[in-house]
Parts: C-alpha cells; sequence; structure tokens
C-alpha cells in the first residue's frame, strides 16, 4: 500500500539533467546500481527491477518506481554496503526521470482512478447519528453493546472494506432500533417531579461498613479514596435507597451539603498517594445496579459533574446532572488517597504518635482505629437532596425533534416519516422508498396498533434500512444526488455524524461542487463542538491512541500512573495539542518540533516541568528539550510500549509507520523477534546488535534500531530516565546513525534529523487525513493528488487548515 511509502518529497527537481537523459541511460544506472539487491538473484523488499519495463503500462511497475523515487529521497538506496553509489547529481537525475515518467503515467490515468467507495457506518458514526437525528442524551445510553467489534484496518475503524455486515449485526441493529426509537420517543405522559432527602444514615460498601458504623454510626457518607484505586474500599460513595435509580429519563438537581475535612492532615502526600494538598474535589459518575456493586467501578463512569469544595465548615453545591432511567448518582473522589487497603496498618504503625497505644493488627481492626483517629483527609456528606426530572421543556428534546414541535397527530404521519427518513438517509426520499415505509406503518395499524405505535414502527424501519447504515455513495452523473453524498462526507469526516440544515440545504442548491463552498464549509465545521469526533476519531487512527484504554501499565512498576490519573491526563494533553494546531492552522510540523503543550500538574511532574499548575490544563512554553512535538508526549511513549518495558524496534518501528510512513518490510517468517543467536548480549543493544548480525535482519534493522534507541530513555509511561535499573548501572545509551549517515547522540540530536524529512511526514499525514475522509486506502495512482496538495500546502507553511481545504476542495473528495 502506497501510503506504507515515502511521498516524492520534491528534492532534487530542479536539477538539470546531466546523466539521466530517456529510458536507455535511466535502465543502465538501474542495473548499475539496484539489481544488486533487486534482480534475479536477491529481491529485496520483493522488489525487482532488472525488468521494469517503460513507459508505466500498469500499477505494479507503478509501485516499483515510486518506491525507487522514495528510497532515493531518502538516500537510502543503495545502502551503504553496495559496491557501487551514485553521485548526488545522479541520485537527482534519477529522481526527476521518475518523476517525470510517474507524472505522466498519472495525468493519463486520473480518470481510472475515481473509484467510489462504498461503506457501512462504523459504531461511533452509528451512535453520534442516533444522538443528531434524535437530539438525544447517549452519555449512559450505547445501543452498540452486544455489536460485534469493528474490524481496524492500519488503526483505522472507518475503511469500507474492513466494515463487513453479518447476519448477526443485522439482527442487532434491529433490536437496536426498537431500544432507541423506544427510548426517545417515550413516555408521553410527563413524569411526576419529586425530591428526595437523604441524610443522617448512609450505607457504605461492605469493607468500610463496621468501620463508619463504630466512627459515627453512618452519620455522613464519607470519601476516602480516588476510583483509580484497586482494589477500591472507599472511593463511591451511592445513596442506598436510590439503588435502582431514577423514575425517567432527564435532568435532575442534585444538592450536597459537603464538607473537605483534614485537607491539611498530619501525613505526608507521598505515604497517601496524593499530589500535595489541593482542593478536594468532589466528582459525580452515575452508576447502574445491574452492571453490579454501586461501590465498585462500572463500566459507564461518564464525569457528570464535578466541584471543587472550599475548606471549612460544611456548605450546600447545587450541580444539575442528567440521568438515564434506571442510573443512580455515585459521588468520588478524583484526588483522594490512592489504594487506602494497605495502609491502614502502615500508617498506625508508621506514624504511632498518631495512635498512641494502639498496634497494628488484623485489617478490620486496623481500619476502625484509622477511621475513628478521624485523621485522614475526607470528604464528607452531611446531606444530598435529588430533585427532579425537571421538565424544563415539555414534550422533551428527541421527541420535539421528530415531531418537529407539534402535537401528534394521524395526519402528519407521512410528513414525518419523510422528514426523519430523510436526515437518516442523508438526501431527498424517494416516492418508493415513502410507499414502502408506509406499508409498514399502515401494516401495523391493521394489526390493531395505535397510530403513534404504527408511526414509531415507521421510524424503526428507517433506522433499520441500508439507507441509513450505508453512507451516501458519489453519484457521478446526478448533480443532486452527488451534492448530498458530499454533505454526507464532509459531515462523516469532520462530525462523525448526519450532515446538518445548513449542510442539507447547500447539498439542495447544489453548491458543495463547488470547491469554495467545501472550503468555507470545512472552516465553519471545525468550529462546531462535534469536531472533536473528528480529533478523537483521527487521533485513534493515525497515530492508535485507543490503544491508550487497552494497554494498562503494570501497577506495581508504575503505581504513580494510577496515583495521578495519567491515563486520562495522557489522552487529554494530545487532543488538546491538536485542536490548537487545527483551530489556530498552526503547521503540523508542530507534531514534531513544537517548543509547547497543553499540561496539567500531574503531567508536569513526569516532564520535570517546574510550572504552577493544578488539574486544569493550560497551554505551557516547555522547557525542556526532551519534551515537545508527539514524540515527547506520554500519550505516544504509551502506546509505543507494553505497560512493563520499552523495546526500540516496537518504537523504531511506530515511527516509521505513523510519523514517516516508510515502514521497514515483515521479517522473513522463518525469523523469530530476536533471533538468530543473541547468547551472550548484556544488554538490549547487544542483543540487537547481533541481531543485525544475519544478513537477513540487518537491512530492517538498520532503519529500526537508531530511532527506538533514540526513544529509549523514556520508560513505559514516558517518564525520563537514564539508567534502565533503580541501581544505576545500566546506563542507558541513546545514540544512532540514521541509515542516510546522520547521527545523533539522544533524542534530540535524533529530533534534529527529522528535519530532514518533514517533507515525508506532511505526506504521510495528508495522505492518511484522505484516506480517513475517504473510508478506504489509498492506491499508488492516488499519490498525485497528495502530492499536489503537499506542494501547494507548503507555500502557506503546512498549516493544518490549509491541509484539510486542499482535501475537501480536492477532485478526490468529490469523486472517490
Amino acid at each position: 500500500m502506497w501510503l506504507k511509502t515515502l511521498l516524492f518529497c520534491g528534492l532534487g527537481v530542479s536539477y538539470l539533467q546531466a546523466e539521466i537523459k530517456d529510458q536507455k541511460t535511466f535502465v543502465t544506472a538501474v542495473q548499475k546500481y539496484c539489481v544488486e539487491c533487486h534482480g534475479p538473484e536477491k529481491q529485496k523488499g520483493d522488489r525487482r527491477y532488472d525488468q521494469l519495463a517503460l513507459p508505466i503500462a500498469n500499477e505494479d511497475t507503478l509501485i516499483d518506481l515510486q518506491d525507487m523515487m522514495d528510497q532515493l529521497n531518502l538516500n537510502e538506496m543503495p545502502p551503504k554496503k553496495a559496491k557501487e553509489h551514485p553521485s548526488d547529481q545522479l541520485r537527482m537525475d534519477l529522481i526527476a526521470y521518475i518523476n517525470k515518467e510517474v507524472t505522466t503515467y498519472h495525468q493519463k490515468d486520473r480518470e481510472a482512478s475515481a473509484k467510489v467507495s462504498l461503506r457501512r457506518l462504523n459504531q461511533r458514526e452509528y451512535i453520534n447519528s442516533l444522538r443528531d437525528l434524535f437530539n438525544l442524551n447517549m452519555s449512559m445510553f450505547n445501543p452498540t453493546i452486544g455489536f460485534p467489534s469493528d474490524q481496524l484496518s492500519e488503526h483505522m475503524d472507518n475503511i469500507g472494506q474492513k466494515l463487513v455486515t453479518s447476519g448477526f449485526l443485522l439482527d442487532k441493529i434491529i433490536e437496536s432500533a426498537d431500544t432507541v426509537v423506544e427510548k426517545a420517543m417515550m413516555p408521553r405522559t410527563k413524569p411526576e417531579e419529586k425530591e428526595l432527602i437523604f441524610k443522617g444514615k448512609f450505607a457504605s460498601g461492605p469493607e468500610m461498613r463496621r468501620a463508619f458504623k463504630v466512627a459515627h454510626n453512618n452519620k455522613y457518607l464519607v470519601l476516602y479514596e480516588q476510583n483509580q484505586s484497586s482494589p477500591v474500599e472507599a472511593a463511591y460513595g451511592y445513596l442506598d435507597e436510590l439503588k435502582e435509580g431514577v423514575p425517567a429519563d432527564g435532568i435532575y438537581e442534585i444538592k450536597v451539603l459537603a464538607q473537605a475535612h483534614n485537607r491539611n492532615h498530619p501525613y505526608k502526600p507521598e505515604d497517601l498517594g496524593m499530589s500535595g494538598r489541593p482542593a478536594f474535589r468532589l466528582g459525580i459518575v452515575p452508576g447502574k445496579i445491574t452492571y453490579g456493586d454501586l461501590h465498585h467501578p462500572q463500566p459507564e463512569e461518564t464525569q457528570l459533574a464535578e466541584i471543587e469544595l472550599k475548606d471549612g465548615e460544611p456548605q450546600w453545591y447545587t450541580v444539575k446532572v442528567y440521568l438515564d432511567k434506571g442510573y443512580t448518582p455515585r459521588f468520588t473522589f478524583p484526588n483522594g488517597i490512592y489504594n487506602i487497603r494497605p495502609l491502614h496498618g502502615k500508617l498506625i504503625k508508621n506514624y504511632p504518635e498518631l495512635f498512641p497505644g494502639i498496634k497494628s493488627t488484623g485489617i478490620v481492626k486496623n481500619r476502625v482505629n484509622l477511621v475513628t483517629s478521624d485523621t485522614l483527609p475526607q470528604i464528607r456528606l452531611h446531606e444530598v437532596r435529588v430533585k427532579g426530572p425537571l421538565h424544563e421543556i415539555w414534550p422533551p428534546k428527541p421527541q420535539q425533534t421528530v415531531l418537529a414541535g407539534k402535537r401528534f397527530e394521524l395526519s402528519h404521519v407521512y410528513d414525518l416519516i419523510k422528514s426523519f427518513a430523510t436526515k437518516a438517509y442523508r438526501r431527498p426520499v424517494s416516492e418508493t422508498e415513502m410507499n414502502l415505509l408506509m406499508q409498514i406503518v399502515d401494516g401495523q395499524k391493521q394489526l390493531g396498533k395505535s397510530s403513534y405505535f404504527a408511526f414509531k414502527d415507521g421510524l424503526k424501519a428507517v433506522l433499520s434500512s441500508p439507507n441509513f447504515l450505508y453512507l451516501n455513495p458519489i453519484h457521478k452523473n446526478d448533480v443532486v444526488l452527488k451534492n448530498y453524498a458530499i454533505a454526507t462526507r464532509l459531515s462523516y469526516f469532520l462530525w462523525s455524524s448526519i450532515p446538518d440544515q445548513e449542510l442539507m440545504q447547500l447539498a439542495e442548491s447544489k453548491k458543495l461542487t463547488d470547491k469554495h463552498v467545501r472550503s468555507q464549509q470545512m472552516k465553519r465545521m471545525i468550529k462546531d463542538p462535534k469536531a472533536e469526533a473528528f480529533i478523537q476519531g483521527f487521533l485513534d487512527s493515525w497515530l492508535n491512541l485507543r490503544a491508550l484504554e487497552e494497554i494498562q501499565p503494570d501497577r506495581k512498576k508504575f503505581e504513580r500512573y494510577y496515583a495521578r490519573r495519567l491515563g486520562e491526563a495522557m489522552r487529554t494533553e494530545t487532543q488538546l495539542f491538536t485542536e490548537h494546531i487545527l483551530k489556530n492552522n498552526k503547521s503540523v510540523l508542530d507534531f514534531l518540533f513544537s517548543d509547547y503543550s497543553f499540561i496539567n500538574k500531574d503531567l508536569a511532574s513526569i516532564y520535570g516541568e517546574e510550572v504552577s499548575l493544578d488539574h486544569n490544563f493550560k497551554k505551557v512554553k516547555l522547557t525542556k528539550a526532551i519534551r515537545g512535538g508527539l514524540l515527547g508526549q506520554a500519550s505516544i511513549l504509551k502506546v509505543t510500549a507494553n505497560g512493563i518495558d520499552t523495546s526500540p524496534v516496537v518504537r523504531g518501528s511506530w515511527v516509521l509507520d505513523n510519523l514517516l510512513g516508510t515502514p521497514a518490510p515483515l521479517p522473513p517468517p522463518d525469523v523469530e523477534p530476536l533471533d538468530p543467536d543473541t547468547r551472550g548480549a548484556k544488554n538490549i543493544r547487544d542483543q540487537l546488535r547481533k541481531h543485525r548480525e544475519s544478513p537477513t535482519c540487518y537491512d530492517c534493522h538498520q532503519k529500526i534500531d537508531p530511532i527506538g534507541f533514540a526513544l529509549e530513555n523514556y520508560d513505559a509511561i514516558g517518564v525520563w530516565r537514564n539508567y534502565y535499573d533503580s541501581k544505576g548501572k545500566i546506563k542507558i545509551d541513546a545514540s544512532g546513525e540514521m541509515s542516510d549517515g546522520k547521527k545523533f547522540n539522544n533524542v534530540v540530536g535524533f529530533k534534529k534529523t527529522l528535519h530532514s524529512k518533514e517533507t515525508f511526514f506532511v505526506r504521510h499525514l495528508t495522505g492518511k487525513l484522505m484516506s480517513y475522509a475517504l473510508g478506504k486506502h489509498l492506491e499508488a495512482r492516488d499519490r498525485f493528488e497528495i502530492e499536489n496538495i503537499v506542494k501547494e500546502a507548503k507555500k502557506s507553511g503546512y498549516g493544518f487548515q490549509d491541509i484539510l481545504t486542499l482535501i475537501v476542495s480536492s477532485k478526490m473528495f468529490e469523486t472517490n
């Protein structure tokens, strides 16, 4: 796949052709410099160049020549160990000649390259589309539970070829349609608003039940630890009388009489796993009894609200949160103690002055003694009031949206179904399609269902239709449908959801075939909060950030990762960083070379940045050259490790694959990960040196290993280290030599070598963006337009918005 190779960087095209004047001199040079490694005896990288036939007649030859041009641009072919090497002038002549041949082929082949891609909604897009169709709060509602997982291809979850539709999935989609419509369109009668008051006798989990009973007879709902602890004992506070959840979907007002108790406690913060003595924060997350114990972690823990508590006496705090029927509010202490369970005995033993005459014994007695001492930092809730559901409007938003703000009438059914289907299908609905939908509605009425229930079945039919589940294909010969398809492509590219009213109106007016209009829409759309879906979806697809949740570091070795809630912080940093580059049209080269980032106090602590921060994220000018750009961010350093150790091979391969788009070929099937024999090696550098001694391993590892070693000073969660071991005996050597001969001593020096590969990085990023926009992998024949986009973007310094403008304005965007 061409995106897995470097793209032509444009270097040297202005050189005068001195030695390569025609096909004959080109073939002669190839025979002299390339056939040694790519001929009848050896075909390294599965490339054979002794049989090249020009002019280019097919994609196989096109791919071979483009790959040759890439390697020449990198100055990695011929390799250093080759017998013959061309002069710099000859290398530039070869590049220019290949570029001329490739350009000629592309110009002749442009029309054939417009292949339409048909694809199904992935789970992200499906959920977002339902949200916007119904104006439905999806924070606690996931109708795709039970769906088979979307298949990934090169980390991307929106590639049409991989989004297969099975009979099992169709069954789940029909079930989902039923669930969604019933949730959105019911109840029709306004639920009664009630206020529940909880005070004087609070429940707790079994671990702390006895201690709370002895200490204060359950008078308070008490929180000690953060919910990243494992196992948790006092991380969640719940309302036992509301454990079955609220009676209806809606907004609920929650009032708490809360107290930040013992913020100035007598313990060392590090003994409690806390970050200093910051203001206590009270969080609210949803809980559902059917998911398991309310005092333990659950699958859905969206942060509904967070309150910074004032010191001193209890004070009232009020928030309004949305809760689905069956969910109950649970209270958390996000910056509380980390792992209280092993501390009960440890604190009694280590702070004898606080526990005169008391010895550390069993865990049950230790809990009682510690809680009774009333010395731990804690949040106390003296009273909780829950009022709702609050009916700010009625009928609720989903019903208002589908019914167009009107009272349901039988005479409105046809128009309501048509309007809903138009939004869901993202285009006008034909008379034939409407007849089929109305047959379903009429059929349900004949079976005795009420008009409203039959109407709901019509909505369910729309959500089960391929017209909703599959994105609109580009119609080359139908201007109207083509405009709606472009509206769909724009909305799912930048919002991962259905087009809004403005896009649909522009499509109706047939204005979206105008590239300037598309450019204006892109700039409008990235300002919308829904553009967050683009940032998250693209980062997952480009950098594989979804692996942040999949790879869990070892709890003993990396306790600070959990105690400081670094997992959440890592993703937030990279998303805010990307959002800043996008919305300010900063150069995408900032992804490599920025001297700033967005961090909070906890990330600053592992970055060694001495700045005044709290838990909130701020833009910070970095003082340490070892940070800056993606390669200094903890998110990237974590996804390129396995949670325990680091590997130069993994990190080096990741950089080649995801930043430069120049992956090393896969190892031969008979080569083990660190084979041949590496016995006697003292460290990873020694092992890889022995590994490279094998001729079958050398070519790949000379590209991979130096990059990986440059990043070895970062551990598995991105903390800087100078030694592999805690005793300081095995020093890390981060020096290396790139395959083009450039040397460096550390990661700072390595990043300087990337300046010569800036264009390669931009081309790979642009290709990934285009692939994400189209929902398909690009082909060799697509390369020509990507190159033109990058050349044009260079004029304005590779601004992120400028690249997106060129993508949505391109011929590929409106034809492929």
